[in-house]
Protein backbone atom coordinates (compact mmCIF):
# COMPACT_ATOMS: atom_id res chain seq x y z
CA UNK A 1 0.00 0.00 0.00
CA UNK A 2 2.93 1.95 0.89
CA UNK A 3 3.50 1.77 -3.17
CA UNK A 4 0.50 2.63 -4.42
CA UNK A 5 0.72 6.18 -2.00
CA UNK A 6 4.23 7.08 -3.02
CA UNK A 7 2.79 6.95 -6.68
CA UNK A 8 -0.17 8.61 -6.26
CA UNK A 9 1.38 11.42 -4.39
CA UNK A 10 4.06 11.35 -7.18
CA UNK A 11 1.05 11.92 -9.61
CA UNK A 12 -0.97 14.66 -8.03
CA UNK A 13 2.99 16.55 -7.14
CA UNK A 14 3.41 16.34 -10.80
CA UNK A 15 -0.12 17.45 -11.93
CA UNK A 16 0.56 20.67 -9.12
CA UNK A 17 4.00 21.06 -11.22
CA UNK A 18 1.97 21.61 -14.69
CA UNK A 19 -0.65 23.69 -13.30
CA UNK A 20 1.92 26.13 -11.58
CA UNK A 21 3.85 26.28 -14.68
CA UNK A 22 0.67 27.04 -16.61
CA UNK A 23 -0.47 29.91 -14.01
CA UNK A 24 3.28 31.57 -14.21
CA UNK A 25 3.31 31.78 -18.35
CA UNK A 26 -0.42 33.01 -18.41
CA UNK A 27 0.33 35.36 -15.63
CA UNK A 28 3.55 36.38 -17.19
CA UNK A 29 1.58 36.44 -20.86
CA UNK A 30 -1.36 38.50 -19.05
CA UNK A 31 1.07 41.17 -16.89
CA UNK A 32 3.00 41.79 -20.38
CA UNK A 33 -0.14 41.90 -22.57
CA UNK A 34 1.04 38.68 -24.64
CA UNK A 35 -1.38 38.12 -27.42
CA UNK A 36 -3.94 40.25 -26.38
CA UNK A 37 -4.33 38.18 -23.32
CA UNK A 38 -5.61 41.71 -21.25
CA UNK A 39 -8.42 41.90 -23.61
CA UNK A 40 -9.35 38.00 -23.71
CA UNK A 41 -8.99 37.06 -20.02
CA UNK A 42 -11.33 38.88 -18.50
CA UNK A 43 -12.71 38.70 -14.85
CA UNK A 44 -15.35 35.94 -15.49
CA UNK A 45 -13.24 33.85 -17.43
CA UNK A 46 -10.35 33.87 -14.99
CA UNK A 47 -12.91 32.92 -12.22
CA UNK A 48 -14.36 30.16 -14.61
CA UNK A 49 -10.69 28.90 -15.52
CA UNK A 50 -9.94 29.05 -11.26
CA UNK A 51 -12.91 27.56 -10.43
CA UNK A 52 -12.12 24.50 -12.84
CA UNK A 53 -9.10 23.95 -11.64
CA UNK A 54 -9.93 23.66 -8.13
CA UNK A 55 -12.94 21.13 -8.87
CA UNK A 56 -10.21 19.22 -11.66
CA UNK A 57 -7.42 18.76 -8.08
CA UNK A 58 -10.64 18.47 -5.74
CA UNK A 59 -11.41 15.21 -8.14
CA UNK A 60 -7.88 14.14 -8.23
CA UNK A 61 -7.39 13.94 -4.97
CA UNK A 62 -11.03 11.94 -4.45
CA UNK A 63 -10.04 10.16 -6.76
CA UNK A 64 -6.32 9.59 -5.02
CA UNK A 65 -8.09 8.60 -1.86
CA UNK A 66 -10.64 6.43 -3.46
CA UNK A 67 -7.96 3.80 -4.46
CA UNK A 68 -5.90 3.89 -1.55
CA UNK A 69 -8.86 3.33 0.49
CA UNK A 70 -9.82 0.54 -1.55
CA UNK A 71 -5.65 -1.17 -0.86
CA UNK A 72 -6.34 -0.57 2.71
CA UNK A 73 -9.76 -2.44 2.64
CA UNK A 74 -8.08 -5.00 0.81
CA UNK A 75 -5.06 -5.24 3.17
CA UNK A 76 -7.48 -5.20 6.03
CA UNK A 77 -9.24 -8.64 4.68
CA UNK A 78 -9.03 -11.15 7.70
CA UNK A 79 -8.13 -14.45 7.05
CA UNK A 80 -11.98 -15.43 8.72
CA UNK A 81 -13.41 -13.76 5.85
CA UNK A 82 -11.01 -14.91 2.87
CA UNK A 83 -10.24 -18.85 4.18
CA UNK A 84 -13.64 -19.14 7.20
CA UNK A 85 -13.43 -19.11 10.67
CA UNK A 86 -12.74 -22.56 10.78
CA UNK A 87 -9.94 -23.19 8.91
CA UNK A 88 -8.84 -20.11 10.79
CA UNK A 89 -8.83 -21.58 14.13
CA UNK A 90 -7.23 -24.52 12.50
CA UNK A 91 -4.25 -22.18 11.11
CA UNK A 92 -4.21 -20.47 14.39
CA UNK A 93 -3.24 -23.65 16.18
CA UNK A 94 -1.27 -24.98 13.76
CA UNK A 95 0.51 -21.85 13.87
CA UNK A 96 0.33 -21.08 9.74
CA UNK A 97 0.65 -17.92 8.08
CA UNK A 98 -0.54 -17.03 4.48
CA UNK A 99 1.09 -14.27 2.22
CA UNK A 100 -0.91 -13.33 -1.22
CA UNK A 101 1.52 -11.33 -3.40
CA UNK A 102 0.74 -9.42 -6.75
CA UNK A 103 2.12 -10.62 -10.15
CA UNK A 104 5.36 -8.71 -9.08
CA UNK A 105 5.90 -10.82 -5.54
CA UNK A 106 4.86 -7.48 -3.84
CA UNK A 107 2.88 -8.56 -0.62
CA UNK A 108 -0.82 -7.34 -0.98
CA UNK A 109 -2.14 -9.06 2.23
CA UNK A 110 -1.10 -11.11 5.34
CA UNK A 111 -2.75 -12.98 7.82
CA UNK A 112 -3.14 -12.33 11.46
CA UNK A 113 -0.04 -14.34 12.40
CA UNK A 114 2.40 -11.76 11.02
CA UNK A 115 0.13 -8.63 12.26
CA UNK A 116 0.64 -10.50 16.10
CA UNK A 117 4.35 -11.30 15.58
CA UNK A 118 4.94 -7.62 14.10
CA UNK A 119 5.98 -8.87 11.02
CA UNK A 120 5.23 -6.20 8.75
CA UNK A 121 5.79 -6.73 4.99
CA UNK A 122 3.22 -5.33 3.33
CA UNK A 123 4.53 -3.83 0.31
CA UNK A 124 7.52 -5.07 0.05
CA UNK A 125 9.28 -7.48 -2.49
CA UNK A 126 8.68 -11.32 -0.95
CA UNK A 127 11.73 -12.66 -2.40
CA UNK A 128 13.89 -9.42 -0.76
CA UNK A 129 13.17 -10.22 2.04
CA UNK A 130 13.49 -13.68 2.13
CA UNK A 131 16.39 -14.62 -0.57
CA UNK A 132 16.09 -18.39 -0.20
CA UNK A 133 11.84 -18.07 -1.47
CA UNK A 134 13.56 -17.89 -5.04
CA UNK A 135 14.03 -21.43 -5.15
CA UNK A 136 10.12 -22.50 -4.43
CA UNK A 137 9.27 -19.84 -7.20
CA UNK A 138 11.68 -21.38 -9.54
CA UNK A 139 10.44 -24.93 -8.35
CA UNK A 140 6.98 -23.94 -8.93
CA UNK A 141 8.16 -22.54 -12.82
CA UNK A 142 9.79 -25.58 -13.63
CA UNK A 143 7.23 -28.28 -15.37
CA UNK A 144 9.41 -31.33 -13.36
CA UNK A 145 9.20 -29.42 -9.89
CA UNK A 146 8.61 -31.11 -6.54
CA UNK A 147 5.28 -29.97 -6.07
CA UNK A 148 6.24 -30.77 -1.85
CA UNK A 149 9.41 -28.53 -2.02
CA UNK A 150 9.93 -26.68 1.40
CA UNK A 151 11.85 -23.67 1.85
CA UNK A 152 12.73 -23.18 5.43
CA UNK A 153 13.89 -19.66 6.51
CA UNK A 154 14.20 -17.69 9.68
CA UNK A 155 12.43 -14.98 11.02
CA UNK A 156 12.58 -13.14 14.38
CA UNK A 157 14.65 -16.15 16.10
CA UNK A 158 11.97 -18.39 14.37
CA UNK A 159 11.79 -20.95 12.18
CA UNK A 160 9.20 -21.62 9.55
CA UNK A 161 8.85 -23.86 6.64
CA UNK A 162 7.43 -22.17 3.97
CA UNK A 163 5.68 -23.60 0.47
CA UNK A 164 4.79 -21.47 -2.42
CA UNK A 165 1.43 -22.43 -4.41
CA UNK A 166 1.50 -20.36 -7.40
CA UNK A 167 -1.79 -20.58 -8.81
CA UNK A 168 -3.07 -18.11 -6.00
CA UNK A 169 0.19 -16.82 -5.31
CA UNK A 170 -0.11 -17.94 -2.01
CA UNK A 171 3.23 -18.18 0.32
CA UNK A 172 2.34 -20.57 2.98
CA UNK A 173 4.29 -19.98 6.28
CA UNK A 174 4.20 -22.95 9.31
CA UNK A 175 6.19 -22.23 12.48
CA UNK A 176 7.99 -25.17 13.44
CA UNK A 177 10.62 -23.76 15.60
CA UNK A 178 9.14 -26.07 18.38
CA UNK A 179 9.93 -29.24 15.97
CA UNK A 180 13.80 -27.38 15.05
CA UNK A 181 14.25 -27.01 18.78
CA UNK A 182 13.38 -30.73 19.58
CA UNK A 183 15.02 -32.37 16.37
CA UNK A 184 18.19 -30.25 17.43
CA UNK A 185 18.27 -31.38 21.11
CA UNK A 186 17.65 -34.66 20.33
CA UNK A 187 20.46 -34.97 17.62
CA UNK A 188 22.73 -32.88 20.66
CA UNK A 189 22.29 -35.47 22.66
CA UNK A 190 22.54 -38.54 20.58
CA UNK A 191 25.47 -41.31 21.41
CA UNK A 192 28.82 -41.16 19.54
CA UNK A 193 31.39 -43.71 20.06
CA UNK A 194 34.88 -43.68 19.30
CA UNK A 195 37.76 -46.27 19.94
CA UNK A 196 41.43 -44.84 19.82
CA UNK A 197 44.56 -47.13 18.75
CA UNK A 198 48.46 -46.61 19.36
CA UNK A 199 49.23 -47.71 15.88
CA UNK A 200 52.80 -49.13 16.29
CA UNK A 201 51.99 -50.33 19.99
CA UNK A 202 52.36 -53.90 19.22
CA UNK A 203 56.14 -53.41 17.52
CA UNK A 204 56.86 -51.59 20.95
CA UNK A 205 55.71 -54.75 22.65
CA UNK A 206 57.71 -57.23 20.90
CA UNK A 207 60.82 -54.89 21.59
CA UNK A 208 59.96 -54.59 25.11
CA UNK A 209 59.56 -50.88 24.54
CA UNK A 210 56.38 -51.01 26.68
CA UNK A 211 57.29 -48.64 29.44
CA UNK A 212 58.74 -46.49 26.63
CA UNK A 213 58.22 -42.36 28.53
CA UNK A 214 56.84 -41.43 25.12
CA UNK A 215 53.92 -44.05 25.28
CA UNK A 216 52.68 -43.05 28.60
CA UNK A 217 52.87 -39.61 27.41
CA UNK A 218 50.37 -40.47 24.16
CA UNK A 219 48.32 -42.68 26.94
CA UNK A 220 47.81 -39.27 28.67
CA UNK A 221 47.16 -37.43 25.79
CA UNK A 222 44.29 -39.47 24.89
CA UNK A 223 42.32 -38.94 28.55
CA UNK A 224 42.95 -35.17 28.70
CA UNK A 225 41.87 -34.97 25.05
CA UNK A 226 38.88 -37.00 25.95
CA UNK A 227 38.10 -35.02 29.06
CA UNK A 228 38.68 -31.94 27.43
CA UNK A 229 35.89 -32.43 24.95
CA UNK A 230 33.24 -34.04 27.56
CA UNK A 231 33.77 -37.52 26.34
CA UNK A 232 33.91 -41.11 28.96
CA UNK A 233 37.67 -42.54 27.99
CA UNK A 234 38.35 -46.04 29.53
CA UNK A 235 41.39 -48.41 28.34
CA UNK A 236 40.42 -51.49 27.99
CA UNK A 237 43.12 -52.97 26.10
CA UNK A 238 46.90 -52.02 26.21
CA UNK A 239 46.98 -50.03 23.15
CA UNK A 240 42.73 -48.76 22.60
CA UNK A 241 40.73 -47.11 24.13
CA UNK A 242 36.81 -46.51 23.95
CA UNK A 243 35.31 -43.10 23.98
CA UNK A 244 31.67 -42.48 24.56
CA UNK A 245 30.13 -39.16 24.22
CA UNK A 246 27.40 -36.90 22.39
CA UNK A 247 26.71 -35.24 19.16
CA UNK A 248 27.47 -32.15 20.33
CA UNK A 249 30.47 -32.46 21.93
CA UNK A 250 31.68 -34.57 19.21
CA UNK A 251 30.65 -31.62 16.94
CA UNK A 252 33.65 -29.30 19.07
CA UNK A 253 36.01 -32.74 18.03
CA UNK A 254 35.09 -32.08 14.60
CA UNK A 255 35.89 -28.32 14.81
CA UNK A 256 39.35 -28.94 16.22
CA UNK A 257 40.40 -31.87 13.65
CA UNK A 258 41.39 -34.71 15.68
CA UNK A 259 44.47 -32.21 17.03
CA UNK A 260 44.96 -35.28 19.13
CA UNK A 261 47.31 -36.80 16.43
CA UNK A 262 49.13 -33.97 15.53
CA UNK A 263 50.04 -33.83 19.37
CA UNK A 264 51.12 -37.24 19.38
CA UNK A 265 52.93 -37.55 16.38
CA UNK A 266 54.95 -34.74 17.68
CA UNK A 267 56.10 -36.09 20.84
CA UNK A 268 60.18 -36.55 21.13
CA UNK A 269 61.27 -39.86 20.97
CA UNK A 270 63.25 -42.15 19.84
CA UNK A 271 62.99 -42.06 15.81
CA UNK A 272 62.87 -46.12 16.04
CA UNK A 273 59.21 -46.01 18.20
CA UNK A 274 57.31 -43.07 17.38
CA UNK A 275 54.16 -43.53 17.88
CA UNK A 276 50.92 -42.34 15.85
CA UNK A 277 47.27 -42.89 16.54
CA UNK A 278 43.81 -44.13 14.59
CA UNK A 279 40.60 -43.66 15.10
CA UNK A 280 37.32 -44.53 14.31
CA UNK A 281 34.06 -42.58 15.42
CA UNK A 282 30.67 -43.48 14.78
CA UNK A 283 27.20 -41.76 15.22
CA UNK A 284 23.56 -41.13 13.83
CA UNK A 285 22.10 -44.19 14.92
CA UNK A 286 20.26 -44.48 18.06
CA UNK A 287 21.63 -48.32 19.36
CA UNK A 288 25.16 -48.05 21.19
CA UNK A 289 25.81 -52.10 19.90
CA UNK A 290 25.69 -50.54 16.33
CA UNK A 291 27.33 -47.75 16.70
CA UNK A 292 30.31 -49.67 18.82
CA UNK A 293 30.01 -51.88 15.56
CA UNK A 294 30.33 -49.04 13.01
CA UNK A 295 33.35 -47.72 15.52
CA UNK A 296 35.25 -51.01 14.28
CA UNK A 297 34.74 -51.01 11.16
CA UNK A 298 35.95 -47.23 10.82
CA UNK A 299 39.13 -47.84 13.05
CA UNK A 300 39.83 -51.02 10.54
CA UNK A 301 39.65 -49.10 7.75
CA UNK A 302 41.98 -46.62 9.48
CA UNK A 303 44.56 -48.69 10.01
CA UNK A 304 44.85 -50.55 7.14
CA UNK A 305 45.08 -47.36 5.08
CA UNK A 306 48.38 -46.95 6.88
CA UNK A 307 46.55 -45.29 10.10
CA UNK A 308 47.85 -41.90 11.60
CA UNK A 309 44.43 -40.77 10.87
CA UNK A 310 40.57 -40.42 11.94
CA UNK A 311 37.68 -42.50 10.14
CA UNK A 312 34.14 -40.80 10.78
CA UNK A 313 31.12 -43.01 10.20
CA UNK A 314 28.25 -41.47 9.61
CA UNK A 315 25.23 -43.86 10.07
CA UNK A 316 23.47 -43.76 6.14
CA UNK A 317 26.27 -41.42 4.80
CA UNK A 318 30.15 -42.00 3.05
CA UNK A 319 33.05 -41.59 5.72
CA UNK A 320 34.80 -38.78 6.15
CA UNK A 321 38.73 -39.02 6.67
CA UNK A 322 41.11 -36.77 8.62
CA UNK A 323 44.49 -36.76 9.19
CA UNK A 324 47.17 -39.40 7.34
CA UNK A 325 49.63 -36.12 7.66
CA UNK A 326 52.79 -38.79 8.66
CA UNK A 327 55.32 -38.92 6.31
CA UNK A 328 56.27 -42.36 4.88
CA UNK A 329 59.60 -43.98 5.72
CA UNK A 330 61.14 -47.17 5.72
CA UNK A 331 62.14 -46.42 9.00
CA UNK A 332 58.83 -46.17 10.42
CA UNK A 333 57.10 -48.78 11.80
CA UNK A 334 54.49 -50.57 9.90
CA UNK A 335 50.93 -50.97 11.09
CA UNK A 336 49.99 -53.57 12.41
CA UNK A 337 45.93 -54.73 12.72
CA UNK A 338 44.76 -56.78 15.40
CA UNK A 339 41.91 -56.94 16.28
CA UNK A 340 41.06 -59.88 18.48
CA UNK A 341 37.53 -61.76 18.43
CA UNK A 342 36.53 -59.89 21.53
CA UNK A 343 37.09 -56.08 20.17
CA UNK A 344 35.89 -57.17 17.00
CA UNK A 345 32.67 -58.52 18.33
CA UNK A 346 31.97 -55.19 20.47
CA UNK A 347 32.85 -56.75 23.68
CA UNK A 348 34.70 -53.62 25.89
Amino acid sequence: MLKTIRRLRYIILGLFAIEAIFIILVGGGYLYNWFNLQDVLTLPIILLVATMVIVLDALMVLLGLFFVQRKHSLNELTSAKIIGSDVKEAYDFGMIGLVVVDKDFQVIWTSELFVTRKINILDQNILEWQHSLEKLVDNAEDEDGDEDLAVKVDINSRNYAVKYLSDADLFIFKDISENEYLFQTNLNQSPVVGIIMIDNYTDLSVNREINNPVTAMATSAIFEYGHKFDFLVRRYRDDAFLLIGNYKSFKKVLEDKFSILDKVREMEGDQDSTLTLSAGFAYNFPDFTKLDEMAVNAIDLAMSRGGDQVVVSKYGSEHQYFGGASVASEKRNKVKVRLDERFAGGDC
